[in-house]
């Protein structure tokens, strides 16, 4: 049988390729076969030879600490030394790369499969988890918003002219072709298995044969194109004029925004519900806005003098003789009073409220004015419904509470509950109802693949690791236990254990406070642990003061694990005869201190713990 740390090996390392991984995907490859990835499977067969002893350690555990006990569990000993030595012998003989404990057996896998398709790693390639790609991307959204608001802006109602905005967009242009550069440098997931590739070539045909011709046609220098006829007698050509919209091509960007975002959602906590209410009001505003530029540029390419333009009343610049009644208020009236009544219209359009005193003047118009309603309408009546539907998401846990109360109402009508005992009914359904977190991660735990299941009841359930009685034992060990792990929920002042009850199970407080063996228990107490070394009946009680919930497990899911780790039962035997010992040693003070006090007429009538008496006969 193999000793406590014998099977533990340092991780495989690559020598001559990956020639040692491979050969032990191939002894995971039969594991799978017959074990699968079921999450009851974790507890793989690490040694099946001495699968049999745990007849012996079943049997050991139920009986009373004595000196029977102590030479049965010596003599088992030695059988297991005897019978297995021969099979102790061979393990040694065989190479150190072909022992693999259970801790490694998924480590191994994931390894040998990568190897497969294992790429060499390029030096100026970065990972977009990195820090860098953090804060680029809140760089990216900047740019995108910039671009969003004011592009549409300066094609519709301003002329390109070489001033502060014309620099400002030459930035901007920078900064988005050094984001094209930077795709060929960042690491992408790889699409069968999620692993990130770092092989330059590989990414790079990754993006040429995607994203790469977008953002470059959205990083062309259009605004020199409007530079040139803006600024020379072609700028009144209606055909120009048109030539102005391939500055919209810069909106294509906004398809990085896909991607952008993509990546923050890996890193950041989001709340989707939150997330989706700012997306609908955006989306509400960006319509108006694109909607309202848009009309502006259906006046500027017609260039018609009885545009809507022409119609529209700007009162103070009629007041001050600037502009006359029906003449073209371009270039006197200023860049944002056009907008501002535009997005005026375009928002009167949106909420399908019908039209004031902005109305569509040409035939070009009206044909735009019909397809913005009908665009209009959709989008109004999408934002509606989606908001509609989030916030009955948002209240979704507040409507089961009170379908819960109503059901609850019901029954104490029917079956006649006292009033005392309807008040705590509701006071701890309403407690429940605020963990039914609990019950949303045990489903996503769940759907979780073996290994991540793994790692997060691991990260969740440390406690286990610091009870005394686990402290040296491996992670998988620790792994097969936490995934059994059941929550229970208890009111204040019920009784969790009495004297008398069979216990075979150890609690911890997870959150709220106990007392148990005449002591306060909160988060990370533990309490019932003698049940692990030795079943039976408790001499002691434990009750909720407040509303507690226990994470417990049972004492087969301990023994049913160390039948997969058995160079872990030296080390539990040891802490269980010290405790046994421990026990033995204070029921023998007890009966010493009795006959000595008391003499002959000593006696002891605890039905709970009958040692003392034990020792007093003798």
């Amino acid at each position: 049988m193999p000793r406590f740390g014998e099977n533990r090996q340092p991780p495989l390392r690559s020598r001559g390729g990956f020639s040692e991984i491979e050969r032990a995907n191939d002894r995971d490859d039969d594991t799978e076969s017959s074990v699968g990835y079921d999450s009851d499977n974790w507890i793989q067969d690490a040694g099946r030879g001495d699968a049999r002893r745990l007849t012996d350690r079943e049997r050991a555990s139920k009986y009373h600490a004595n000196e029977d006990v102590v030479r049965d569990l010596n003599d088992a000993e030695r059988v297991d030394q005897g019978r297995d030595a021969k099979a102790r012998r061979d393990e040694r003989r065989k190479p150190e790369h072909n022992r693999v404990d259970f801790a490694m057996v998924s480590e191994l896998a994931v390894a040998a499969r990568m190897a497969k398709l294992f790429l060499p790693h390029s030096k100026r390639v970065i990972s977009p988890r990195g820090w860098f790609m953090r804060k680029w991307d809140f760089v990216m959204i900047f740019l995108l918003v910039f671009t969003a608001l004011v592009t549409p802006v300066e094609v519709a109602f301003m002329t390109t002219k070489i001033n502060a905005l014309f620099f400002i967009n030459r930035v901007v242009d920078l900064n988005f072709l050094a984001d094209i550069v930077l795709n060929f440098h960042v690491a992408i997931p790889d699409p069968v298995n999620g692993q990130l590739i770092f092989h330059q070539p590989t990414i790079a045909r990754h993006y040429l044969r995607g994203w790469f011709t977008v953002d470059v046609v959205s990083v062309m220098p259009y605004d020199l194109i409007s530079l040139l006829t803006d600024n020379s007698s072609l700028g009144s050509l209606k055909v120009f004029r048109v030539l102005r919209l391939l500055r919209l091509m810069k909106l294509l960007r906004m398809l990085r925004s896909g991607r952008v975002f993509a990546r923050m959602e890996v890193h950041y906590n989001i709340d989707y519900t939150a997330l989706d209410m700012f997306k609908f009001a955006l989306l509400a505003c960006m319509s108006s806005h694109w909607m309202g530029c848009a009309f502006g540029m259906v006046a500027d390419i017609e260039d018609s003098e009885t545009s809507w333009l022409h119609y529209t009343t700007f009162r103070k610049y009629l007041v001050s003789g600037k502009l006359a009644r029906g003449e073209d208020p371009s270039g006197i009236v200023t860049y944002g009073d056009l907008y501002v009544a535009a997005f005026y219209w375009a928002a009167m359009t949106m909420t399908t409220i019908g039209y004031g005193d902005i109305v569509p003047s040409t035939t070009t118009e009206r044909v735009f004015v019909i397809v913005a309603m009908l665009l209009g309408a959709f989008i109004y009546g999408y934002i509606i419904g989606a908001v509609g539907n989030a916030i009955r998401l948002r209240g979704e846990k507040k409507g089961k509470f009170y379908e819960l109360m109503n059901t609850l109402n019901s029954f104490f009508e029917e079956a006649k509950i006292k009033t005392g005992l309807r008040i705590r009914m509701r006071e701890y359904f309403k407690y429940k109802l605020s963990r039914d977190s609990v019950l949303e991660q045990s489903k996503l735990l769940d759907a979780m693949s073996p290994a991540l299941r793994a790692e997060i009841t691991l990260q969740t359930n440390t406690w286990i690791a610091k009870v005394p009685f686990f402290q040296k034992c491996p992670e998988g060990l620790i792994i097969a236990l936490t995934l059994k792990v059941r929550e229970t929920t208890y009111p204040p002042q019920e009784k969790i254990i009495v004297p008398g009850d069979f216990c075979d199970r150890m609690f911890m407080v997870r959150k709220g406070v106990a007392i148990a063996r005449s002591k306060i228990m909160t988060t990370g107490s533990v309490f019932c642990d003698e049940c692990l070394y030795k079943e039976g009946k408790v001499a002691y009680s434990a009750h909720s003061v407040t509303f507690v919930d226990l994470y417990s497990f049972d004492r087969d899911v301990l023994v049913t694990a160390l039948n997969y780790f058995p160079d872990q039962n030296k080390h539990f035997r040891v802490l269980s005869l010290k405790r046994i010992f421990n026990d033995e040693i204070m029921a023998y003070t007890k009966a010493y201190r009795a006959l000595r006090d008391r003499g002959v007429d000593a006696e002891f009538h605890d039905s709970m713990d009958e040692r003392p008496a034990f020792f007093l006969v003798k």
